[in-house]
């Protein structure tokens, strides 16, 4: 018989099965993730695990996704305690946040782990186009100096090349990988001014 949770409890297990998944996949990548030791650490059965999320998979989804909107809250609050729009250096500043290794559950996938995850998610579950567009807006909706011809596509193209060179940063110069990162965001920023492209 599953348990019985109030709906208070139930946020409660939810946001600690995501915030220690997040943490176990920050030190052991996808493929060596335990849900048994996530269920209880949260004090519930492996399989009450699958009333809060239907699969691994989706859970892991899940993890990307909330911090990809923790990120994006995070930027709105910059803007709210501005109180006006963000300068493209501010901004360029808040990117390179999301570059950091010890919270960026996407960086520490590796080869093994995205196969993983592309043999049970279609793959247009894991790269939504829709959603990179309208990530897109919002953020340039926030920040001042944005070109007016811009290419959502090219825009969204630009994050998903930094996090193929990571997954693949074995058959790259690692020890330049950071400042290769630095580079494509300077030259995502100069698109967006408009200075090339």
């Amino acid at each position: 018989m599953p348990a019985i949770f109030t709906e208070e409890r139930k946020k409660q297990i939810r946001k600690q099965l995501l915030d220690d998944g997040r943490k176990m996949l920050l030190k052991q990548g996808i493929t060596k993730m335990n849900l048994n030791e996530l269920a209880r650490k949260a004090g519930i059965a492996k399989g009450t695990f699958y009333h809060f999320f239907p699969s691994k998979q989706e859970f892991i989804l899940e993890i990307i996704h909330s911090y990809q909107n923790e990120k994006i809250e995070e930027l709105k609050q910059l803007v709210i305690n501005k109180q006006e729009k963000l300068t493209l250096e501010e901004t360029k500043m808040w990117y390179k946040t999301l570059y950091r290794k010890q919270e960026n559950p996407i960086l520490h996938f590796q080869n093994k782990d995205l196969q993983w995850l592309l043999e049970r998610i279609p793959v247009d579950q894991i790269f939504r186009p829709e959603v990179d567009i309208e990530v897109g807006k919002l953020i340039l909706s926030m920040i001042d100096g944005v070109r007016d011809d811009i290419d959502y596509a090219v825009l969204a193209n630009f994050p998903k090349m930094m996090s193929f060179a990571i997954e693949n940063k074995e058959f790259l110069h690692e020890e330049a990988l950071s400042k290769n990162i630095e580079l494509i965001i300077d030259c995502m920023y100069r698109y967006i001014k408009g200075e090339v492209g």
